[in-house]
């Protein structure tokens, strides 16, 4: 298939190209590897003339992952693009990523895509050049917050890439993602926003609660009775978040305080006292 790249006016080349359907459906036949250019591959998957279904098994067989997603069209009902993802095809670059996302959203198959090549993700991996718009890369990094599908090293590693506040309700976002999110920083801030949007999207997740007070125990200031019921609720953060209220220097209602005291063990009470 090269030939028709880089010698487009030979004879071979115009026969080939005047029966391309025919031709891709002979090569993909012995279900043998194919090691095409990415010019040739973009060519097969581009053109119009060769039927849906072999240029599927055509990515199937292809073996490069080199194919940039916005020069190949995606059109209904034979989609290619989430074939491209699938078979893992496509160069991992924040372009295609970004490009897929703003077509179909954040998928299954845009999730996994991210996890098999996560060791991509690297300091150099950046979206500043390619979503310039604040709306839209906040649609964008609160889709993947919520995105539950993704393997955790990649889930941190993204958002860091995003260099991004994330800003928006993180209630239904699962506990192992909102583990690391809180634990985020973004040029040496938190990434996860301590707005009112958020702190009151976690205060009605017993869990999450807790976490955020173990972690962020100047945020004790503002709790109120209702939240320290919710703090008891919580099985696996629940102490941290205790020791956390207990040596805040805040001004914490003395109310607040006697309320939780009234209601926690001693031992995790004199934990919490000792300095």
């Amino acid at each position: 298939m090269n030939i028709l790249v880089n010698i487009p006016d030979s004879p071979l080349a115009l026969r080939i190209g005047n029966h391309l359907d025919d031709y891709v459906k002979i090569i993909t036949d012995p279900e043998e590897k194919i090691t095409d250019s990415k010019e040739a591959a973009t060519k097969i998957l581009s053109d119009p003339k060769i039927k849906p279904e072999n240029k599927k098994k055509y990515i199937e067989l292809y073996q490069n992952q080199n194919l940039i997603l916005a020069e190949i069209p995606d059109k209904a009902p034979w989609e290619l693009w989430g074939d491209i993802l699938s078979n893992n095809r496509a160069e991992f670059s924040p372009q295609n990523i970004y490009d897929y996302f703003r077509n179909k959203g954040m998928d299954e198959r845009l999730c996994e895509f991210i996890n098999k090549n996560k060791t991509g993700l690297t300091d150099e991996f950046s979206f500043d050049e390619i979503i310039t718009d604040v709306n839209e890369k906040k649609r964008f990094t609160e889709a993947i917050v919520r995105c539950s599908n993704m393997d955790n090293d990649a889930y941190s590693a993204l958002i860091k890439s995003l260099k991004c506040e994330v800003d928006c309700d993180v209630f239904a976002v699962p506990m192992d993602k909102f583990e690391r999110l809180i634990s985020i920083e973004v040029d040496g801030a938190p990434a996860l926003s301590d707005s009112v949007t958020v702190t009151n999207s976690i205060k009605r997740d017993p869990e999450k609660l807790a976490c955020y007070v173990a972690n962020r125990p100047e945020f004790a200031g503002s709790l109120r009775h209702n939240d320290i019921d919710q703090i008891l609720k919580s099985s696996k953060h629940r102490d941290r978040a205790i020791v956390a209220i207990n040596r805040d220097d805040g001004p914490l209602q003395l109310d607040v305080l006697t309320h939780l005291r009234s209601k926690i063990p001693k031992d995790v009470e004199d934990a919490g006292n000792e300095k």
